[in-house]
């Protein structure tokens, strides 16, 4: 028996209906209705796309000591073109990078003195506020 929704369902309905109606039905077949296969592998050409903040794909870009390019890296968080990125070595290793032009730059490494208001003005989303010092220095 077949169930309602399949190939198999439809044909025997089709047919039932055509012997109501008088029609010869020994030339249908299941088989003529079958679903093509669908491949659920990627074909060996083509190449994964990384993602944007992949932490492989971004530290490729960024200029680092040679310890940092041996350990693993963490996004933090990764939108609008910003992220936070650290890496499981000793130190605070942590920095706020930027996406310019394809290109995945350093913002500020930490610890920084950068306070909210210069970060807001050079377009660093408000999601990463709590990586600033709310307030600016007076000027020396």
């Amino acid at each position: 028996m077949y169930s309602p929704g399949s190939a198999g369902f439809a044909v025997s309905v089709l047919a039932a209906a055509a012997l109501s109606a008088g029609c010869a039905t020994d030339d249908v077949t299941t088989e003529e209705f079958t679903s093509p296969s669908i491949p659920t592998t990627t074909p060996a050409e083509a190449a994964p796309i990384a993602q944007p903040c992949d932490p492989e794909a971004l530290t490729q870009d960024l200029t680092m000591d040679a310890f940092l390019a041996a350990a693993t890296a963490t996004v933090d968080h990764c939108a609008d073109g910003w992220a936070v990125i650290r890496w499981d070595s000793p130190g605070d290793n942590q920095r706020i990078v930027r996406n310019l032009d394809g290109q995945w730059t350093t913002y500020v490494l930490f610890p920084h003195e950068v306070c909210w208001a210069q970060a807001a003005a050079d377009g660093v989303p408000a999601a990463l506020t709590k990586y600033f010092q709310s307030e600016c220095a007076p000027p020396r």
